[in-house]
């Protein structure tokens, strides 16, 4: 098989994932070629040589195509090949944020252990480099290549994706050793709301503060009970390029929440520490709300492309929502990812690989 290997995220990280799925393709005896951004105007040709193409990070559709070759992203470049990739009906591997045990979970445990806050929500600081896991350091990666998990799926993002894993068994999930905790029944403490990134992927199609306004309403409909307001890691200075924190605030306040009574943001580091006294929460699309689930707390105000979404309360009747066997679940969830090691070894590539090529489309061959 001939793999196209998109240098699409310009990173010493996103090249790390790319050379580990390299790896792993070579080891099933496939042919690998590396596509660089310079062959921006020249897609057609460049990938009709491959049976598959991989690339880190999803298309962002929230921007129109630059005309300008100056002026292009690598936003626009991803964009030009799914689109080039689906018109030559090929399947495009995507390689993105983790849903358990993700990267972002890890810099921050490590940044606690080492006594470095890289992430504080009062009071945002600047990054401050972690010995044992530097973003910009390659040679720290390899220790923690069978730490830190990302998903890797077929045409597509989260839960819109094809991680060919409908009838997972529970191998994987008990290898993350993952506890799945009772669901949360019990009234009081707070609805917490997740919120997104800006300009994400998964929620480009709508205004994500006029989102939070709506479920809020919905929410004051049945309760009394006080809002927790999240930030999204990413727009707090997790990473060092600089914040986005008071931007968020402001659009929270101006457009979301500012009219209600009773609520207030988060100071807490980890997500588990806002989940253990939540009552229920809201969450559009972000992997906050399979950490949620995964904590038994219910989901409202969920997309479908959300890899919550299946566990999810879809109404708004009720602050009692049902509570599914949520084991099924998980072990799919489990077979949606994968870390370097994985990729690596070519395990993450056996498991995907009879599904490459597609004979017709929607046919799997």
């Amino acid at each position: 098989m001939k793999v196209a290997l998109v240098n699409s995220k310009d990173s010493p990280r996103g090249r790390y994932l790319l050379e580990c799925m390299e790896a792993g393709c070579r080891a099933h005896g496939d042919t690998c070629e590396w596509i660089q951004q310079e062959v921006f105007d020249d897609a057609p040709k460049t990938l009709a040589w491959c049976d598959v193409a991989m690339q880190i990070c999803y298309a962002n559709k929230k921007f129109e195509l630059s005309t300008s070759p100056g002026k292009r992203r690598q936003g626009d470049f991803r964009r030009m090949i799914d689109d080039e990739m689906k018109r030559q009906r090929k399947r495009l591997v995507t390689i993105d944020t983790g849903f358990v045990r993700n990267q972002t979970e890890f810099e921050l445990e490590v940044a606690f252990k080492e006594g470095r806050h890289i992430l504080d929500f009062t009071k945002p600081e600047t990054f401050k480099e972690v010995k044992s896991f530097n973003l910009s350091d390659p040679a720290t990666y390899d220790a923690v290549q069978a730490k830190i998990y990302y998903e890797v799926g077929f045409d597509g993002l989260k839960r819109e994706a094809d991680y060919c894993n409908s009838n997972a068994l529970g191998d994987r999930w008990e290898k993350l050793q993952t506890e799945l905790k009772p669901w949360n029944s019990k009234p009081g403490g707070y609805l917490l709301f997740l919120c997104q990134t800006f300009h994400g992927q998964s929620s480009q199609a709508i205004d994500i503060y006029e989102h939070y306004r709506r479920c809020a309403t919905e929410l004051r409909k049945l309760s009394r009970l006080p809002f927790l307001v999240r930030h999204h890691p990413r727009n707090s200075k997790i990473r060092g390029r600089g914040t986005r924190l008071d931007k968020d605030r402001r659009a929270i306040e101006q457009q979301s929440l500012g009219g209600f009574k009773n609520w207030s943001y988060s100071s807490e580091v980890f997500l588990a520490d806002d989940l253990a006294g939540a009552a229920g929460a809201v969450c559009y699309s972000s992997n906050a709300g399979v950490t949620a689930i995964i904590h038994g707390v219910p989901l409202y105000g969920t997309a479908p492309i959300a890899m919550a979404h299946d566990c999810a309360t879809l109404h708004w009747d009720t602050l009692h929502p049902s509570m599914p066997e949520r084991r099924p679940w998980a072990y799919r969830l489990a077979y949606a990812q994968w870390n370097c090691a994985e990729m690596k070894s070519g395990e993450c590539w056996a498991h995907l690989r009879p599904h490459a090529l597609l004979h017709k489309p929607g046919k799997v061959t």
